[in-house]
């Protein structure tokens, strides 16, 4: 049913979560490739799309988690740069980049050993839904193009559609298109990301694409998928902002927050449709003890994902959220002209522990 997408959010470490919420829709022994064949796109920025590579790599879901929660993995690609006046510059002010660039595209290439150095369509090949009838996954990774001050789509294959102008296959390899998307600025690393293949890039969300499912929804619609025929998959890192209010318009309905005790999940569901929730989340209650699937639950917990759109966040201890919409309003405007439903938003409640 329908086309099917796979968001994930940036947010460097945390993009962990992101693992756990799929391994509670599957299960840790669950391979990348096992999960990409229920997909026909993934869409990953930053920390999602290390994760999208992961899948891609066909690590299993324990060991792609292990590698977020390992100590020596995390120093491997954060490791400090050599260049002395930026550490100081930190020091003495808090301002300046503390990790190497160079250095970090290195290390992705070890930890993607089967195809960190294949371009994506490569990497793509013989994965996805409909892999089996010759169509290939469409994998796409976020960047922000340093020189031309805009957003760059790493694709595996090219977009095209009337009034849509064409989207070019990216010639960039896999562990390169991941090191372009993860490459944060000001206090994080030294310089933007160069490639081999051409070009020099920032992280993605500085394109404001850090939740990237609506540029994954545009990316579907510009190959030719009915809109209302979209279901996205968007797996977020941490919390959300809601729109702010004009003067004089009602206040949205918000759903009954609820903060969990820490390592507990808030779900939100969001009706079928082209992940209308993207700009406008709402926190849930929370689940209370989660369960996993067992045989015949995994593909149920999925399909009810799918078809009605799945939100998961962690907790947020302060017990508010911080509203920044940045350029997002304009945007998730401009999304929602293509989805059709209302804005309601259903809440799923697990037993409790």
């Amino acid at each position: 049913m329908g086309y099917r997408i796979l968001s994930m959010d940036g947010g460097g470490s945390w993009a962990l979560i992101e693992v756990r919420a799929l391994i509670e829709l599957y299960s840790e022994a669950t391979t990348g490739h096992e999960v990409l064949a229920d997909f026909d796109m993934v869409v990953g920025n930053s920390g999602g799309s290390e994760v999208l590579a992961g899948l891609v790599e066909n690590l299993t879901l324990k060991d792609l988690l292990g590698n977020f929660e390992s100590d020596a993995m995390r120093r491997s690609l954060f490791f400090p740069t050599p260049k002395w006046y930026f550490r100081l510059l930190n020091l003495l002010i808090g301002v300046g980049p503390l990790y190497s660039t160079e250095h970090k595209l290195m290390e992705l290439q070890k930890h993607l050993p089967k195809t960190g150095g294949l371009t994506l369509a490569q990497a793509a090949k013989g994965l996805g839904r409909g892999a089996a009838q010759g169509t290939d996954i469409h994998l796409m990774i976020i960047g922000f193009d340093y020189d031309a001050n805009r957003a760059a789509f790493f694709r595996s294959s090219p977009t095209s559609g009337p009034g849509w102008g064409e989207g070019d296959q990216a010639t960039a390899t896999l562990a390169e298109s991941v090191h372009a998307s993860t490459n944060a600025p000001v206090n994080y690393f030294d310089g933007p990301a160069v490639l081999p293949s051409g070009g020099r890039f920032w992280d993605g969300a500085i394109t404001g694409c850090n939740n990237p499912v609506l540029a994954g929804v545009t990316e579907a619609i510009g190959r030719k998928q009915p809109a209302k025929e979209i279901v996205a998959l968007s797996i977020g890192t941490g919390t959300v902002a809601l729109r702010h209010q004009s003067a004089g318009r009602p206040k949205p309905h918000r759903a009954h927050e609820s903060h969990d005790q820490p390592g507990r999940w808030r779900r939100c569901l969001a009706p079928a449709g082209v992940a209308r929730h993207a700009g406008v989340h709402r926190h849930g209650q929370s689940p209370g003890r989660r369960h996993r699937p067992g045989p015949g639950r995994q593909d149920h917990q999925l399909q009810q994902a799918l078809d009605r759109g799945r939100r998961a966040q962690p907790a947020d201890p302060r017990g508010h959220q911080d509203a920044d919409p940045g350029t997002w309003g304009r945007a998730v405007q401009a999304g929602r002209r293509h989805v059709a439903g209302p804005e309601e938003f259903l809440l799923e409640h697990s037993p409790s522990s």
